[in-house]
């Protein structure tokens, strides 16, 4: 009886098995149709739609210059005809900055058929967090500011960052230190998952070069006076570092040269982010001897942007707007290099071409989707003029 009872047990977990497999497999049957009917539409769509539909998808409330960049770029494209005789419609998602939000912006973005193409998102670990949905609607997607997007080295089609690789600056980094004859450098970090990422692979290059780290400190983001306490018990001088290198967001990087300047630290010090064109609250002694990556190609091009975004916007700006402007023009190259709308040959091209912007010089593709940029480099940070005549 025991076996039979025994046997009975087993067959019901082996049917409620079979049938919950089942239903797995039907729903992943009618999402995958949902998906290819959507990319069919889409396509249909490129061929022989109207408007060009452009999301940008980002935090808006922290990346006004970005958003702005990107509606300046569009503007211009409309202004001389558009694309292959259609115009652009940009239509901004606010992802307001976290995971449900940048869900909730993706969708909203793949429910539209008349959107081809999304330029976003603001931040690197939304964008990998959503990217595979852009991927199955058949959207193409360009993130302005998200460096090496590991799904893209899944075979993604779609995905491409036109961010600095991290594996370009690291070795920028250590040539910089080379050449300056630096043997000991410290490091402080934004301790968020991707900047941690970032600086410790910062610091398995410079130690691969001979270089030692006597310092690697994370903070936490917006808290970057909160690690002085830190310091006052390891002072730079007492690490005997030749230099700092400073791997945080814009604002904590402020705060940090000017807490390291006003205690008499005078040692050069790298920032991992651009300053170029920052609004910054910071006079000439202070920015001395510091090094940032610089991507500027020509000064009559840039204070041409400048006095375009000014007139436009009535307001300053940070280095995101350039990024979001060259982003859209090297879509734009791309899709007038195909000859057409349709995500496919637009990837297709981006992975083939290289074409000279006038302000960050040559960018191309790799087949992973990420950026090449041979115009990036280190070097000494100079404050650009608040007003362009």
């Amino acid at each position: 009886m025991k076996k039979i009872i025994l046997w009975l047990l087993l067959l019901t977990v082996c049917i409620t098995s079979v049938l919950w497999l089942a239903d797995i497999l039907i729903i992943s049957k009618k999402e995958y149709d949902q998906f290819r009917g959507a990319a069919d539409s889409r396509q249909q769509y490129a061929v022989n739609g109207g408007e060009i539909g452009i999301a940008a998808a980002g935090d808006w409330s922290t990346h006004p210059s970005l958003l702005n960049g990107i509606r300046l770029a569009v503007e211009e494209i409309n202004g001389q005809g558009g694309l292959l005789g259609r115009k652009l419609k940009l239509t901004p998602v606010d992802d307001k900055g976290n995971l449900e939000g940048a869900f909730e912006a993706t969708q909203q973005i793949c429910d539209q058929p008349d959107t081809l193409f999304v330029i976003g998102h603001s931040n690197a670990r939304l964008t990998q967090a959503v990217v595979q949905n852009y991927e199955f609607y058949g959207i193409l997607m360009i993130s302005p500011l998200s460096a090496n997007l590991t799904p893209s080295q899944k075979n993604f089609k779609f995905i491409f960052s036109n961010s600095t690789r991290i594996e370009m600056v690291a070795e920028k980094l250590l040539v910089l230190a080379r050449k300056k004859h630096w043997s000991r450098v410290g490091m402080i970090y934004d301790a968020s998952d991707m900047n941690t990422m970032q600086a410790h692979y910062f610091e398995s290059i410079l130690i691969s070069g001979n270089i030692k780290i006597p310092q690697l400190l994370g903070i936490h983001p917006g808290k970057g006076l909160d690690y002085l306490e830190t310091l006052k018990k390891n002072q730079p001088e007492d690490l005997q570092m030749d230099a700092l290198v400073v791997a945080a967001g814009i604002q904590d990087s402020l705060d940090i040269i000017r807490s390291y300047r006003a205690s008499g630290f005078n040692l050069p010090i790298v920032l991992g982010q651009e300053l170029e064109n920052c609004s910054l609250a910071l006079n000439k002694n202070l920015l001395t001897n510091v090094y940032c990556p610089l991507q500027i190609k020509g000064a009559s091009e840039y204070s041409l942007f400048c006095r375009s975004y000014q007139e436009r916007f009535g307001m300053f700006f940070d280095i995101t707007a350039i990024f979001g402007y060259d982003t859209v023009m090297v879509l734009a190259t791309a899709v007038k290099n195909a000859q057409s709308l349709e995500a496919v040959k637009v990837a297709d091209t981006m992975k083939s071409f290289r074409p000279d912007h006038s302000l960050t010089g040559t960018i191309g593709f790799d087949t992973n989707g990420n950026a090449i940029k041979d115009q990036f480099r280190f070097g000494i940070f100079c404050p650009s003029p608040r007003k362009v005549r």
